[in-house]
């Protein structure tokens, strides 16, 4: 099972057993109370409906960030997989709807190249989206965004955003969550077989994207509204902010 799968077992399970509990509350009140401790016995339901309204956004928000960090941790994959003429000439854009790792080009003898190498990317790209647990069916290619500003291009503000150094990175604390998400996915890499420096390359990404997210949202970088992710700049779509990734999933 997934960490996002497991993470909403343990939320559902916690949800059962606060729904069962105030059923058993209401059900002791009617065999013999009276009205007025019917009352009471409602009015102590409320906390317990209210803290599940205030802990379901943050298990959503959080699975879908959680989410987020193994796509950027696969995307990131690509600069060492691919040969070094196409990586310096292409970019990973996101993960699309039917599992495929998008890829913009700046061109199509790149693209071309891509086509040629297909058989011999996919096997190294599916090996990694399985010890993250992500699906993971191809290569999509991509010629239009290429020459458009990267999300990493910070956009022009009053104030710039602050830039993290190496040592900013290190010194972030990890969450126990945190930690035990970098612990499976050691496990997966180790359950797998995955060659040593291919292991040591997914795990310093992920754990690399993980201190990154939290740095940002400590220094003030906007949110997305779709993915949960701290980012240089936001989009507008619609009446919605998004990132670049999700800007363009959108169209």
């Amino acid at each position: 099972m997934s960490d996002d799968g497991e993470a909403i077992e343990k939320f559902l399970s916690g949800l059962e057993k606060s729904q069962s509990s105030a059923a058993g509350q209401r059900s002791g009140f009617s065999n013999g109370k009276s009205q007025n401790t019917n009352e009471r016995g409602r009015r102590k339901e409320k906390p317990q409906l209210s803290a599940v309204d205030k802990v379901l956004p943050d298990v959503l928000s959080r699975l879908g960030l959680d989410r987020r960090l193994k796509e950027h941790s696969l995307m990131q994959m690509w600069l060492s997989i691919a040969p070094k003429p196409i990586a310096e000439r292409s970019r990973p854009l996101f993960i699309d709807s039917q599992h495929n790792l998008v890829v913009t080009v700046s061109d199509a003898s790149v693209a071309q190249e891509i086509s040629l190498m297909k058989n011999q990317l996919i096997p190294h790209l599916s090996r990694v989206a399985k010890t993250l647990a992500l699906p993971f069916a191809g290569i999509r290619i991509d010629l239009k965004h290429y020459h458009q500003p990267k999300e990493l291009e910070p956009a022009p503000a009053e104030e710039p955003l602050p830039m993290p150094s190496e040592k900013d990175l290190y010194d972030q604390h990890l969450t126990k969550y945190d930690n035990g998400l970098i612990q499976d996915l050691s496990n997966k890499l180790a359950e797998e077989k995955t060659p040593p420096e291919i292991a040591a390359k997914v795990l310093k990404t992920f754990e690399h994207q993980l201190r990154l997210a939290q740095w940002r949202k400590l220094n003030g970088y906007p949110i997305c509204r779709n993915c949960s992710n701290p980012v240089f700049r936001l989009h507008e779509k619609g009446a919605n902010k998004l990132c670049f990734n999700c800007m363009i999933q959108s169209e």
